[in-house]
């Protein structure tokens, strides 16, 4: 899971293994556009 945050005032936009969206900061009213590939994560045994 990756943590993603507005790059303008920092406010947590969501947690996301994979996105391809625009979401609207709910704080500073920017659309900001976010592109999040799938990556391998260790597997804990």
């Amino acid at each position: 899971m990756q943590k993603v945050k507005c790059p303008y005032c920092g406010q947590t936009l969501l947690f996301a293994r994979t996105a391809d969206i625009e979401v609207k900061c709910q704080r500073c009213k920017k659309v900001i556009e976010i592109k999040i590939k799938e990556q391998s994560e260790p597997h804990v045994k």
